[in-house]
């Protein structure tokens, strides 16, 4: 009985200590996050339920924290990508390795849309063991769309079958809507030898 009782009192003490931890690491994450607003960043419980929601967050998708804390993070994830696993998913990697990074679609309170690039990261104490999750996104629908754009304007630039001096310039100005850059290269396939051969792409200033 003696050993059962003291097995409990260990066991109970260290489930309050977990939890204290856990706490005075949301207090800081909240202060140090709380008016980052290009940044949707909030932390979740080892079951991925909602416990802090900052202002980018609030920005970014619509609910305020009322709206949000003690949900399920599932609920901005499209219903396909809950239907197949994904938020268990994303835990379950998280957990093992330390963080995930993705890419999709998320929604908004009102339904929309946007493209965002997510960070998942798991916290755990000194002795390794998971007190939660940090989840940071941020919303590139444009970059997704610029992308895009480029893609198919170079995908129409190899339909006109230019020389290979004209493709490449052309390439260089979808590019240059992109980013500017001091050097760049490209990749063709040669079915002559059957490589591929790296062409550097013009710059602005040159020309070469």
């Amino acid at each position: 009985q003696e050993a059962r009782l003291a097995a409990t009192v260990r066991d109970i003490s260290r489930r309050k200590q977990a939890e204290q931890a856990l706490r005075q690491t949301e207090a800081r994450f909240s202060m140090l996050v709380e008016e980052v607003r290009d940044y949707a960043i909030f932390m979740l419980d080892t079951e991925g339920r909602i416990t802090s929601w900052n202002k980018g967050a609030e920005h970014m998708r619509g609910y305020g924290p009322d709206e949000v804390i003690g949900r399920h993070f599932s609920m901005f994830l499209l219903p396909e990508d809950v239907e197949a696993g994904k938020p268990e998913e994303e835990l379950r990697i998280a957990a093992t390795e330390g963080r995930i990074e993705t890419e999709g679609w998320r929604l908004r309170k009102d339904g929309s849309r946007f493209w965002a690039n997510l960070v998942l990261t798991a916290l755990k104490d000194d002795e390794g063991k998971l007190l939660g999750f940090v989840k940071i996104a941020r919303d590139i629908t444009e970059r997704k769309r610029i992308g895009e754009a480029l893609l198919l304007e170079t995908a129409n630039q190899l339909i006109a079958q230019r020389s290979t001096t004209e493709l490449l310039a052309a390439i260089a100005a979808s590019l240059r809507k992109v980013r500017e850059y001091d050097y760049d290269s490209i990749a063709l396939y040669d079915p002559a030898t059957r490589r591929l051969r790296v062409h550097a792409l013009p710059s602005r200033a040159g020309g070469k």
